[in-house]
């Protein structure tokens, strides 16, 4: 913003300069002006054309945090930087447990079971770590569930009993789960 309010000063100094060197007449201050005015309106449409310098592109200036399409951009952003920080300290599994988390959040949970599943060898007694486990073979249980491929059912099934096996006892998942083998037995 600052870049943009240094750019139509010097505009508009330039094109008063421009129109007339001397400054003689009040007519001349009129028309600099008018140029100081058509200057600052040219450079705030280039500026809201080609966006702010701080933004790569036009549509980064409509990215809020609300927007979904900046949220899957900032988890995808969040996914490669546990990528690299898993290639210092593959066996963090805090780093683990939160990349298993977003690859299932985006809709990946096949590419999440492999990081959870190292997380819960390092540490098989963390509620949380199993929790996501869980979650992860439910969740592609059910994506396996929608395809309606031959043996999709058995498939869903096996990936539902997994998700059963690491499910904390007690927390409310493990009734989800119960019911969703149940559907899959009975092929709904």
């Amino acid at each position: 913003m600052i870049l943009f309010v240094i750019t139509a000063i010097v505009t508009a100094i330039i094109m008063v300069a421009l129109s007339d060197p001397l400054m003689k007449s009040a007519t001349t201050w009129q028309s600099g002006i008018k140029l100081l005015i058509t200057g600052a309106i040219c450079v705030l449409a280039l500026y809201l054309f080609l966006g702010s310098p701080d933004t790569p592109s036009r549509a980064a200036a409509f990215e809020t945090p609300d927007n979904p399409r900046a949220q899957i951009r900032l988890k995808q952003q969040e996914e490669l930087v546990l990528l690299q920080a898993l290639s210092g300290e593959p066996d963090n599994t805090g780093l683990l447990l939160r990349l298993g988390t977003i690859q299932i959040e985006s809709g990946r949970p096949q590419d999440a079971i492999p990081h959870l599943t190292r997380a819960n060898a390092l540490r098989p007694d963390n509620a949380d770590i199993q929790l996501a486990l869980a979650a992860a073979y439910f969740s592609n249980g059910l994506k396996i569930a929608e395809e309606k491929k031959a043996g999709a059912m058995d498939a869903a099934r096996k990936e539902m009993e997994a998700a059963l096996k690491f499910a904390p006892k007690g927390h409310p998942i493990r009734t989800d789960i119960q019911r969703a083998i149940s559907a899959t037995a009975s092929g709904h």
